[in-house]
């Protein structure tokens, strides 16, 4: 008996081969916080526009005849307000956070001016 021919394999195009990208191992992390979820904002910054419209509003009953007091315990409140604005200002992460502690503080800035302009025409700052 004959052995068969021996098959030979076509020959092969080299050109049309694409090469085989590398694999590269990722190490995994495991207290890594994932990249959708966002990171959590403090409520700094919307309590400051808050309290800035507080102070704006003690300033209009101040602005009440016979209510003029208000205003001196309204600088106080400003000026706690004005500390918290710049502490909320600085430590904002987002531009969003960052807007609303700056609103709030340019209204207690307002609240205050206003504030220290009716003492002065009413007699009560010098």
């Amino acid at each position: 008996m004959q052995s068969p021919p021996a098959v030979t394999p076509p020959p092969v195009n080299t050109e049309s081969l694409v090469p085989v990208p590398v694999q590269r191992q990722v190490q995994y992390v495991p207290y890594a916080v994932p990249a959708s979820v966002p990171a959590r904002e403090s409520g700094l910054p919307v309590a400051v526009r808050t309290m800035g419209i507080v102070a704006l509003s003690l300033t209009l009953i101040g602005l009440i005849p016979c209510l003029g007091w208000v205003n001196y315990a309204n600088f106080a409140f400003c000026f706690v307000v004005f500390v918290l604005a710049i502490v909320a200002i600085a430590s904002a992460r987002s531009d969003a956070a960052r807007t609303s502690a700056i609103l709030g503080l340019v209204m207690t800035l307002i609240a205050d001016f206003v504030g220290v302009f009716r003492l002065i025409l009413g007699g009560g700052c010098l």
